[in-house]
């Protein structure tokens, strides 16, 4: 497979995903942050916010590369939203950047294990990696904590 980052600023700059953390390093920062005074962590949430709908926006319009650049300000101001990673895991998506993908994914399941979204993109990005079982290991864990969403139970029958 044609690696998509080697033509794009975006994806080669995130070649894995730079803005992610691993797990300890995820949480060391979220506990600095919670030493910022509360009116300034209420302004950077406020900010994060305009960049999460902007890069929302962008994905609406199917500009993905320049989504990505709005999620990136988005986590630089708050990274403690797990939908920030989960959209920015979108992005990656429709621009063919499978491990970034998984990697923003990862962040959001951990920053929120119910995340539902998160689990579908990451076995999303996972299936584009050739991850199968880690694939269907997403799948299932959506069933266990939503086990009537029909459209992943159906997908489960059709694969299983």
């Amino acid at each position: 497979m044609k690696d998509p980052a080697a033509n794009s600023p975006v994806l080669a700059e995130g070649r894995p995903s730079r803005e992610r953390k691993s797990g300890s390093e995820l949480s060391e920062f979220l506990a600095e942050l919670e030493k910022v005074p509360e009116t300034e962590r209420k302004r950077r949430a406020e900010e994060a916010k305009e960049e999460r709908v902007r890069g929302n926006e962008r994905v609406a319009a199917h500009d993905y590369e320049d989504a990505v650049r709005c999620y990136e300000r988005s986590i630089k101001l708050d990274p403690s939203e797990a939908a920030t990673y989960s959209n920015r895991a979108l992005a990656y998506l429709r621009l063919g950047s499978c491990q970034n993908a998984v990697n923003d994914a990862d962040a959001a399941v951990e920053l929120n294990p119910g995340y539902l979204k998160a689990y579908h993109r990451r076995a999303e990005a996972r299936l584009g990696l050739e991850q199968y079982q880690k694939a269907w290991e997403d799948i299932s864990a959506i069933v266990r904590i939503e086990p009537a969403n029909a459209s992943v139970r159906f997908c489960l029958h059709i694969i299983g």
